[in-house]
């Protein structure tokens, strides 16, 4: 208003000071008598060089109450809320966005004051900045502070006591740490709930927050599934006696038992997917259409033992891949075993320990002996793990021999697609591991009655181990 009176002062004080020029550069006319101006032909000729000028003039321009309107409404200053930011053209600048949640508060400065805060601009283009940042929650706090570079102290302190608050970041990590879960057991699902729960762990650490404690171990233990508690717990009995086990340790061993059992199922997918590349003439060969077990010899064989032998899958961790073991199958042992050396390779914790009285195949003399027990895990043809409690001892067996097959036993094999499981060119096996009657039937397909018989009495029994079983001879 105050600049639209100054206009309009401005603009009559030239319209007097023409007049005056006007009225003194026409002193002549002035002076003129009366009468002169008073002629009805004078008057007449004015009138009619008025109107005639009037009527030439464009309909389309415009008045000079037009002119003045327009100009005050272009020149009046548009109306914005003491609490709104002035519309400010600001070249981009990377600021991350802040909707109020404390943990990302102190993400928020660093980057605000890196890029703008300590830099030398007008704090109302600081404010503007600042103004695009905040979302949500952040921005309609601020409401009661007017937009001003006044302001703009006040509103970055404001913020920072709000959010920069260090109890109310606690408070926020300890919520988000009690209500973690893991939407599965499934392994992915297991493996990013550790992540998170090591990220919160790790960050109330920086905050000073003491985490070595029993309450919190026990309450991130009660978060992993059964399988991966068990773990857990296991790895705390092996650790020294003189060893503190702290949370840390409690997430490392989840996270390391975890990211072994996903590579372990990564390697059997892996060999899933390569199996089914092969060609039908390589599957006759090399694989059969199901896994099987030869069994059972007529009379017509000489007299040895017919032994079940296969080989399963076990992780070796010191090479971190999967590896093949021979297993024989044993009706006739109350137990299952393992051999020393194997189980000193696969890393595997003796769990207790028992004295046993041992007959071996190929051994006369039965052996009395102190045997540690453990526990080994192995995988069938579908990646499902089996775990087995086994006994270790020194020496399993001794060698053992493939049986022999007839060129009528070849040619059912071959014709009925049916592949032998040891490799043609393996003639003797020691086995590391033996499974007894109460483990080996996990290892058999459950429809036994899909056995076949070949030319020679020797029986085919389907199996579903991942790997093949295969009669071996062994003398008695």
């Amino acid at each position: 208003m105050t600049t639209t009176l100054s206009l309009r002062q401005g603009l009559l004080t030239k319209a007097c000071t023409r007049l005056s020029t006007l009225l003194n550069s026409h002193e002549d006319l002035l002076a003129q008598p009366v009468e002169n101006m008073n002629k009805d032909g004078d008057y007449t000729k004015a009138w009619q060089k008025y109107t005639r000028e009037a009527d030439n003039l464009d309909s389309d321009i415009p008045s000079s109450s037009d002119i003045t309107e327009k100009y005050d409404e272009e020149t009046r200053p548009e109306e914005t809320s003491r609490f709104d930011a002035p519309q400010v053209s600001l070249p981009p600048i990377p600021i991350p966005e802040f909707d109020g949640k404390v943990w990302e508060g102190k993400t928020l400065w660093g980057a605000f004051n890196h890029s703008v805060h300590s830099r030398n601009m007008d704090d109302l283009h600081k404010m503007n900045y600042f103004l695009d940042a905040l979302q949500g929650e952040a921005k309609n706090s601020i409401k009661q502070y007017e937009i001003s570079r006044t302001t703009y102290p006040a509103v970055i302190s404001y913020l920072q006591e709000k959010y920069g608050d260090k109890e109310a970041l606690i408070d926020q990590l300890l919520w988000k740490l009690q209500a973690a879960r893991a939407p599965s057991n499934r392994l992915e699902d297991q493996e990013n709930l550790c992540e998170s729960l090591m990220a919160l762990v790790n960050q109330l650490e920086l905050k000073g927050e003491h985490i070595d404690n029993i309450f919190l171990q026990k309450q991130l233990l009660g978060k992993f599934s059964m399988e991966v508690q068990r773990q857990i717990l296991r790895q705390e009995q092996q650790r020294p006696w003189d060893t503190k086990w702290g949370t840390k340790d409690v997430l490392s061993a989840a996270r390391a038992y975890i990211r072994a059992e996903r590579k372990i199922v990564q390697q059997v997918e892996k060999r899933e997917q390569e199996q089914t590349r092969r060609t039908e003439s390589q599957k006759r060969t090399v694989l059969p259409k199901k896994n099987t077990v030869l069994h059972v010899a007529n009379g017509r064989h000489q007299s040895y033992s017919l032994i079940l032998v296969g080989q399963p899958l076990v992780f070796n961790p010191q090479a971190q891949d999967l590896e093949t073991v021979y297993v024989m199958l044993d009706s006739g042992a109350d137990r299952s075993f393992i051999s020393t050396d194997l189980a000193r390779r696969l890393r595997l914790p003796e769990i207790q320990s028992t004295v046993l009285r041992i007959n071996t195949f190929g051994s006369r003399t039965p052996m009395e002996k102190k045997c540690g027990v453990t526990e080994i895990k192995l995988w069938d043809r579908d990646g499902i793990p089996h775990s087995y409690s086994v006994t270790a001892i020194d020496v399993l067996t001794e060698s053992i021999y493939r049986s022999t097959r007839t060129a009528e036993d070849k040619k059912f094999l071959y014709e009925n697609d049916i592949a032998l499981s040891i490799s043609p060119n393996t003639q003797q096996i020691r086995a590391d591991l033996l499974l007894g009657c109460s483990d080996l039937f996990t290892l058999l397909e459950k429809n036994v009655g899909l056995q076949r018989t070949l030319p020679s009495g020797l029986k085919v029994l389907p199996s579903n181990t991942r790997s093949k079983l295969h009669p071996i001879s062994s003398r008695v």
